[in-house]
Protein backbone atom coordinates (compact mmCIF):
# COMPACT_ATOMS: atom_id res chain seq x y z
CA UNK A 1 0.00 0.00 0.00
CA UNK A 2 1.43 3.34 -1.04
CA UNK A 3 1.55 5.65 2.04
CA UNK A 4 1.19 8.73 -0.15
CA UNK A 5 -2.21 7.51 -1.40
CA UNK A 6 -3.71 6.71 2.01
CA UNK A 7 -6.88 8.57 2.80
CA UNK A 8 -7.76 9.48 6.37
CA UNK A 9 -10.65 7.76 8.10
CA UNK A 10 -12.26 10.71 9.85
CA UNK A 11 -15.69 10.12 11.34
CA UNK A 12 -16.06 6.91 9.32
CA UNK A 13 -18.86 4.57 10.43
CA UNK A 14 -18.05 0.87 10.30
CA UNK A 15 -21.06 0.08 12.49
CA UNK A 16 -22.20 -3.51 12.00
CA UNK A 17 -19.42 -4.14 9.46
CA UNK A 18 -18.29 -7.73 9.14
CA UNK A 19 -14.58 -8.24 8.62
CA UNK A 20 -14.12 -11.73 9.99
CA UNK A 21 -12.41 -13.58 7.15
CA UNK A 22 -10.24 -14.59 5.71
CA UNK A 23 -7.96 -14.68 8.65
CA UNK A 24 -4.95 -12.80 7.31
CA UNK A 25 -1.45 -14.11 7.05
CA UNK A 26 0.91 -12.58 9.58
CA UNK A 27 2.07 -9.22 8.26
CA UNK A 28 -0.50 -9.23 5.48
CA UNK A 29 -2.20 -6.01 4.46
CA UNK A 30 -5.66 -7.35 5.28
CA UNK A 31 -4.97 -7.50 9.00
CA UNK A 32 -5.49 -3.81 9.78
CA UNK A 33 -7.74 -0.88 9.01
CA UNK A 34 -5.15 1.41 10.51
CA UNK A 35 -2.73 2.23 7.71
CA UNK A 36 -3.60 5.91 7.54
CA UNK A 37 -4.87 8.62 9.82
CA UNK A 38 -7.74 7.48 12.02
CA UNK A 39 -9.85 9.93 13.97
CA UNK A 40 -13.33 9.30 15.27
CA UNK A 41 -14.25 6.05 13.56
CA UNK A 42 -17.10 3.95 14.90
CA UNK A 43 -17.15 0.15 14.93
CA UNK A 44 -20.31 -0.31 17.00
CA UNK A 45 -21.66 -3.88 16.80
CA UNK A 46 -19.10 -4.73 14.11
CA UNK A 47 -17.36 -8.09 13.74
CA UNK A 48 -13.68 -7.26 13.32
CA UNK A 49 -12.32 -10.65 14.38
CA UNK A 50 -10.00 -10.86 11.35
CA UNK A 51 -8.29 -7.56 12.22
CA UNK A 52 -5.44 -8.04 14.65
CA UNK A 53 -4.10 -4.48 14.63
CA UNK A 54 -6.09 -1.36 15.40
CA UNK A 55 -3.13 0.88 16.08
CA UNK A 56 -1.24 1.76 19.19
CA UNK A 57 -3.12 2.74 22.35
CA UNK A 58 -3.51 6.42 21.47
CA UNK A 59 -4.84 5.49 18.01
CA UNK A 60 -7.32 2.94 19.44
CA UNK A 61 -8.63 5.66 21.75
CA UNK A 62 -9.90 7.41 18.59
CA UNK A 63 -12.20 4.46 17.85
CA UNK A 64 -15.70 4.09 19.27
CA UNK A 65 -17.18 0.68 19.87
CA UNK A 66 -19.85 -1.08 21.89
CA UNK A 67 -20.03 -4.14 24.13
CA UNK A 68 -21.25 -6.21 21.18
CA UNK A 69 -18.33 -5.23 18.92
CA UNK A 70 -16.40 -8.42 18.21
CA UNK A 71 -12.63 -8.04 18.14
CA UNK A 72 -9.63 -10.26 17.48
CA UNK A 73 -8.91 -12.45 20.53
CA UNK A 74 -5.76 -10.46 21.32
CA UNK A 75 -7.94 -7.49 22.31
CA UNK A 76 -10.11 -9.45 24.76
CA UNK A 77 -7.56 -9.09 27.55
CA UNK A 78 -7.32 -5.34 26.98
CA UNK A 79 -11.10 -5.00 27.28
CA UNK A 80 -11.23 -7.01 30.52
CA UNK A 81 -12.33 -4.80 33.38
CA UNK A 82 -13.33 -1.97 31.06
CA UNK A 83 -16.72 -1.50 32.72
CA UNK A 84 -15.15 -1.31 36.19
CA UNK A 85 -12.73 1.36 35.00
CA UNK A 86 -15.61 3.36 33.50
CA UNK A 87 -17.54 3.14 36.79
CA UNK A 88 -14.45 4.24 38.72
CA UNK A 89 -14.12 7.29 36.46
CA UNK A 90 -17.80 8.21 36.76
CA UNK A 91 -17.62 7.88 40.55
CA UNK A 92 -14.55 10.15 40.72
CA UNK A 93 -16.32 12.73 38.54
CA UNK A 94 -19.38 12.70 40.82
CA UNK A 95 -17.18 13.10 43.90
CA UNK A 96 -15.24 15.91 42.22
CA UNK A 97 -12.05 14.11 43.28
CA UNK A 98 -9.53 15.40 40.73
CA UNK A 99 -6.67 13.05 41.67
CA UNK A 100 -8.92 9.97 41.58
CA UNK A 101 -10.42 11.20 38.30
CA UNK A 102 -6.96 11.62 36.74
CA UNK A 103 -5.94 8.13 37.87
CA UNK A 104 -9.16 6.59 36.53
CA UNK A 105 -8.78 8.40 33.19
CA UNK A 106 -5.18 7.21 32.90
CA UNK A 107 -6.20 3.59 33.58
CA UNK A 108 -9.02 3.80 31.06
CA UNK A 109 -6.84 5.50 28.43
CA UNK A 110 -4.19 2.78 28.81
CA UNK A 111 -6.70 0.14 27.68
CA UNK A 112 -7.07 1.83 24.29
CA UNK A 113 -10.86 1.68 24.70
CA UNK A 114 -11.34 5.03 26.42
CA UNK A 115 -14.67 5.91 24.82
CA UNK A 116 -16.31 2.53 24.28
CA UNK A 117 -19.95 2.17 25.26
CA UNK A 118 -20.51 -0.51 27.93
CA UNK A 119 -23.84 -1.49 26.34
CA UNK A 120 -24.90 -3.23 23.14
CA UNK A 121 -25.61 -0.98 20.17
CA UNK A 122 -29.30 -1.99 20.19
CA UNK A 123 -29.77 -0.97 23.84
CA UNK A 124 -30.33 2.62 22.77
CA UNK A 125 -28.04 3.83 25.56
CA UNK A 126 -24.95 4.49 23.46
CA UNK A 127 -25.98 7.86 22.00
CA UNK A 128 -24.53 9.94 24.86
CA UNK A 129 -21.34 7.84 24.82
CA UNK A 130 -20.94 8.41 21.08
CA UNK A 131 -21.50 12.16 21.46
CA UNK A 132 -18.91 12.35 24.25
CA UNK A 133 -16.51 10.44 22.00
CA UNK A 134 -17.04 12.76 19.02
CA UNK A 135 -16.54 15.79 21.26
CA UNK A 136 -13.34 14.30 22.69
CA UNK A 137 -11.82 13.68 19.25
CA UNK A 138 -12.94 17.08 17.99
CA UNK A 139 -15.62 16.00 15.51
CA UNK A 140 -18.67 18.22 15.62
CA UNK A 141 -21.07 18.86 12.79
CA UNK A 142 -20.91 17.16 9.44
CA UNK A 143 -18.99 16.82 7.20
CA UNK A 144 -16.01 16.23 9.45
CA UNK A 145 -12.75 17.80 8.43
Amino acid sequence: MNPERQQPLIGTRFDRAIINRPLPAAGGLADSINYGEINGISVAAADLTAINYLGETDQRNKIFGTRDTLLHFEFDELRQGLRQKQIKLRSAEKQSDESLKNEAERELRETGFMYWCPFDMNDGACGPFHKKFLDAVGLQGFPYE
